[in-house]
């Protein structure tokens, strides 16, 4: 019996070494590569766009048997903006981190089991949302 209940765990660890977009509890900046899609003119503000695409992996282990999936997401804001100034690549990566991190605990929680396409359309609204609320001055109308 224990050999049976075992088994989705070692798998799970698997997934776990597996998936750099995914660590323990948070999602690292490393999975969000910015790149700048429109330069900075110096004049305008906000000013340039960065973006990033991202392939995330999502683990639900309330269950026995654990259900994984994945979301792309694709996350953009501003060069430089009048209420933070320069937003570097490296700042835009810590801050989509900390707002997907945030989104799936919420969204995960929000129901007692997700398929996977669901929840990625439910992550996505929410990691808009919390953008919205966090980071207004990046936020996509």
């Amino acid at each position: 019996m224990a050999f049976g209940r075992s088994v989705p765990l070692v798998a799970l660890a698997a997934l776990l070494v597996a998936g750099p977009a995914l660590a323990i509890g948070s999602f690292s900046p490393s999975a969000f590569k910015f790149a700048t899609t429109v330069p900075d003119d110096g004049k305008a503000d906000p000013a340039g766009w960065q973006e990033a695409s991202a392939e995330l992996n999502f683990v639900d282990t309330r269950s026995i048997i654990p259900h994984l999936w994945s979301c792309r997401v694709r996350v953009g804001m501003p060069l430089r903006t009048g209420a933070l100034g320069p937003v570097s690549p490296e700042s835009a990566a810590e801050m989509s981190a900390g707002i997907a991190t945030e989104a799936s605990g919420t969204v995960i929680h929000s129901r007692p089991e997700w398929l996977g396409a669901e929840f990625c359309v439910a992550f996505k609204e929410e990691m808009t949302r919390l953008f919205r609320r966090d980071h207004p001055s990046l936020a996509p109308e």
